[in-house]
């Protein structure tokens, strides 16, 4: 025997959002049931519009350190997206879809670039889709309503600062705007009934003017 090779395959997670099917689907591995389970918490969260489908085992041998955190924002960013692939092999991440609008591609990137635990962007294939036909005022009006009836933007508690598991639905709110070239939106802000009236009028504000930043 004059040489020996064995190929140990990567680990690996994968996730395709097809709104066509409405459905996601994720795959690969995870390292234990509690991580199985959050991601799968989170994913029904963050693809409020599909249908998660199921088809994660468990490995617990191989696991880079970290993967199941990696995964998970990764996972956030494909919930971003109109369409779209997410690929987690080993440490390497790729992405691929469309979305909403440009400037979503840079934030997706800059926040795949952060993942730190030493995971990295192997590649990434973004580009904006190109929005729908414009739609009147009553179609518009729609497209929230439908929207917003199956999930809200959600804030940190006490804060301005907009939850990030909410990022998607802003995506797809700005995705449904672009429709909208000659309507008009009204933004109001809300808070819970800890605090005083003049504490929560400006919180209120605050929120407002948060999502208004969104999507200027």
């Amino acid at each position: 025997l004059a040489r020996t090779e064995i190929a140990v395959p990567g680990y690996d997670f994968t996730a395709v959002k097809d709104p066509a099917a409405g459905t996601v689907t994720l795959g690969g591995s995870l390292p234990d049931e509690p991580a199985r389970q959050s991601l799968l918490e989170a994913a029904r969260r963050l693809f409020f519009r599909e249908k998660v489908v199921d088809q994660l085992k468990i490995d617990p041998s191989g696991a880079p350190p970290g993967f199941a955190a990696a995964a998970l924002a990764a996972l956030r960013q494909l919930a971003r997206l109109d369409a779209g692939q997410l690929g987690i092999k080993g440490t390497d991440v790729t992405l691929s879809g469309s979305s909403f609008y440009a400037r979503a591609v840079e934030e997706i990137k800059a926040a795949l670039a952060s993942l730190g635990g030493g995971f990295k962007v192997a590649g990434l294939g973004v580009a904006p889709v190109k929005a729908g036909p414009p739609v009147d005022a009553a179609a518009c009006q729609a497209l929230f309503v439908d929207l917003l009836g199956k999930a809200t933007i959600l804030f940190e508690t006490g804060s301005a600062r907009i939850d990030r598991e909410s990022t998607a639905l802003l995506d797809t709110l700005a995705g449904a705007a672009l429709r909208c070239p000659a309507q008009s939106f009204e933004i109001a802000g809300h808070t819970d009934s800890t605090g005083g009236n003049e504490t929560n009028l400006d919180l209120s504000r605050r929120r407002a003017v948060a999502v208004v930043k969104t999507f200027a």
